[in-house]
């Protein structure tokens, strides 16, 4: 009997023993699990960033685009002004007007070349 009663307490160790075995490879299921989480969120969240800084990029060019234009169209109005007033030439007039023409025409080229890289 006592031979039984040994024999029944090895199996209960080993049943204990393999439930905590079993208990440590659901843990480390789960962290494992919680790891590709963690990577699939850190990658998820690297994408949106480049995606916005991007984006970023663009608005601030548009934004510089959008004030040097604003500019010159001041420019050109105080330019008009001027010459309708007799204090400038209309030849310098023009002159400025075929410097900026060539100065536009080279920033959209830039510019929808910088789109096309994209």
């Amino acid at each position: 009997m006592s031979e039984e009663v040994s024999r029944e307490r090895a199996n209960q160790e080993l049943t204990e023993l393999a439930k905590v075995e079993l208990e440590k490879a659901r843990i480390q299921a789960e962290v494992n699990q919680g790891w590709q989480k963690v990577i699939t969120e850190v990658t998820d969240k690297f994408e949106k960033y480049s995606t916005q800084k991007g984006s970023r990029e663009t608005r601030l060019t548009t934004t510089l685009t959008v004030s040097i234009l604003v500019f010159l169209f001041i420019i050109i109005g105080a330019l008009g002004i001027l010459t309708y007033l007799g204090k400038v030439t209309g030849e310098s007039l023009l002159f400025f007007l075929g410097t900026l023409t060539g100065s536009l025409i080279m920033l959209v080229s830039e510019r929808v070349r910088s789109q096309d890289d994209k």
